[in-house]
């Protein structure tokens, strides 16, 4: 984040969690960013996915 803000003078980057499987955390988050203000110009989401079986079709 360092790298990208001094890349970028006066910018800044916010990290918030958010897990979509929790509907509290969904409400959560929602209300806290509805009360920022801000517009919201990047979104990067980042999801892992383990012990997918393997499937022929």
């Amino acid at each position: 984040m360092d790298q990208l803000t001094s890349s970028q003078p006066g910018s800044e980057i916010e990290v918030a969690h958010l897990d979509l499987a929790d509907l509290s955390s969904i409400e959560d988050f929602a209300n806290w960013f509805s009360e920022t203000g801000r517009p919201l110009d990047y979104l990067i989401n980042n999801a892992g996915v383990m012990g997918i079986p393997n499937d022929n079709s």
